[in-house]
């Protein structure tokens, strides 16, 4: 789960970076932007699984091949610096959007070409690179355009926009293929989904150039090259330097580690046939169960979760949070084993959605306390790259897994992998008191 990481930030150079003064009305773009996140982040996460599913490529390839989609977001902090020093958190924001909507429409324009499913997948990746880098342009926004006491106002809200980006794309676009393909085929279903998609991307390029803040400070441009490298070599060593970070860094890494094998097999598991040890739901069914009623309790799911830290405090929250995420290893153990009716298997997949929306917050508050400091937007981008090692790593080995254990052995091993993330959740917890 491509989740957005904030934290306060500083400016490239070491000094601290008031955050722009004079912002009016940020409901008018706060919403937008991080919708503007979950979308593309969706696409290549979940909604690439499905469409691979459609052109009937084998389990094991599909996990390999979107966990590798996911790379950029783990690897982000190798370019973190740039946007520290070239132009502004707003010209990334609106140019990456841009890009992602024209690669959008380039899927709705080949799919159907001998190279379709091969050029598909380049841009994919094309679009992972671009929304990996428009997160941290927008995390970096969003911190530097809000002081530091309103921010925490608005956190569980932004995981709701996030969430609603994942709902329009994984539950109502699902939906629509659904529908359409029964009507005029697979193929014609999926250009009118992505031509939405690439739609509603560029609506909100446009709309951003005018509703996004425009006063935030223009970054220095590096003075040379060794500049650069010395400013680079700041950013990571002033991170992997603090010496209060290594639980929390190692609860980042584990954190993702069951979860991050879940969520690759998970809509494979519900869509295939009972014969195979799947559920048999339909490409509709799917959307509206996973990707409705899911992304609808994922959401309420978040904001519960920020309600608990809030209320109980960051620390003592760490391990029900903890608890939360892997819920779903266990519920999606026990419908592989009981192989229930329509009804309990929506009544289930509501119920892990909204145990992993709220122990979803448990890794964005690991996140942001591992980021505090100098450079705190290209620290929250090494934090999350950190979050996403686990999971990449996991999602990569998951199809193999599953072909060798099937379905009721592999959620069964998922949930074993979640013993690893309780237990470090214990040890910080332990550090703390």
């Amino acid at each position: 789960m491509a989740t957005s990481e904030l934290a306060v930030s500083a400016s490239p150079i070491g000094e601290r970076a008031s955050p722009a003064q004079g912002i009016a009305r940020p409901w008018r773009w706060i919403g937008t932007l991080f919708f503007a996140e979950g979308l593309p982040a969706t696409v290549v996460g979940t909604l690439a699984a499905i469409f691979l599913k459609h052109l009937e490529v084998p389990n094991a390839r599909i996990a390999v091949c979107v966990s590798g989609l996911m790379l950029p977001w783990t690897l982000r902090p190798l370019w973190s610096p740039l946007l520290e020093v070239f132009a502004t958190k707003r010209f990334f924001v609106i140019a990456l959007e841009g890009l992602i909507a024209l690669c959008l429409a380039a899927i709705a324009l080949v799919l159907t070409s001998d190279a379709g499913p091969s050029l598909c997948i380049l841009l994919f990746a094309a679009i992972a690179l671009c929304a990996a880098t428009h997160d941290m342009a927008a995390d970096g926004l969003f911190i530097r355009s809000l002081p530091a006491e309103a921010q925490p106002r608005y956190l569980g809200w932004l995981s709701v926009a996030f969430n609603a980006g994942k709902l329009t794309a994984q539950g109502l676009l699902v939906v629509v293929v659904g529908r359409l393909s029964l009507w005029r085929g697979a193929h014609f279903a999926w250009q009118v989904a992505f031509g939405i998609l690439a739609a509603i991307t560029a609506g909100l390029a446009l709309y951003h150039r005018h509703a996004l803040p425009n006063d935030e400070p223009v970054s220095p441009a590096p003075r040379s090259l060794r500049h650069m490298r010395t400013t680079t070599a700041q950013v990571v060593t002033s991170f992997f330097t603090n010496r209060g970070n290594a639980a929390l860094l190692a609860l980042i890494v584990v954190y993702r580690l069951a979860e991050g094998q879940v969520v690759r097999i998970a809509p494979l598991f519900l869509m295939d046939s009972r014969q195979v040890g799947g559920l048999g739901l339909t490409t509709s069914q799917l959307g509206v169960i996973y990707g409705g009623l899911g992304g609808i309790m994922l959401a309420l799911g978040a904001l519960m979760g920020g309600s608990l830290a809030t209320r109980i405090g960051e620390r003592r929250a760490v391990i029900p949070l903890c608890l939360c995420f892997n819920v779903p290893a266990l519920v999606y153990l026990l419908l592989a084993g009981l192989a229930p009716s329509l009804p309990v298997i929506a009544a289930a997949i509501v119920l892990e959605q909204m145990a992993y929306g709220v122990g979803s917050i448990g890794l964005k508050l690991a996140v942001l306390s591992a980021a505090k400091g100098p450079y705190e937007t290209a620290h929250c981008a090494f934090a999350g790259g950190l979050a996403g090692i686990g999971a990449i790593v996991a999602g990569m080995l998951s199809g193999t897994v599953q072909s060798t254990l099937g379905y009721l052995g592999f959620f069964a091993w998922a949930l074993v992998a979640a013993g690893a993330p309780l237990i470090v959740a214990w040890i910080c917890y332990r550090r703390e008191a």
